[in-house]
């Protein structure tokens, strides 16, 4: 048996197009204990977000408004910018 996806909705609502209940739900699982690799896909999930709704900014410079910071995303876009 499979252990249970704990990204499941917040992976529907960004595959659906609804953006904004995605980053609710990454908000509301945020304190939830998980791996930290599952942590990272959150804050993927998260900045993808953000960049569909176009909101380049938020992604650039790390604001994600109550989640966890995006370290390794963020720093990734930054590099891009400057190029």
């Amino acid at each position: 048996m499979s252990e249970p996806d704990e990204l499941y909705t917040l992976r529907a609502q960004f595959w659906l197009g609804h953006y904004q209940m995605a980053l609710d739900e990454a908000k509301s699982i945020m304190r939830r204990p998980m791996s930290p690799d599952l942590k990272a896909e959150r804050e993927e999930f998260v900045a993808r977000c953000y960049i569909a709704m176009k909101d380049y900014d938020k992604v650039i410079s790390g604001d994600t408004s109550g989640t966890c910071p995006l370290t390794s995303w963020s720093c990734t876009t930054n590099i891009l910018h400057l190029y």
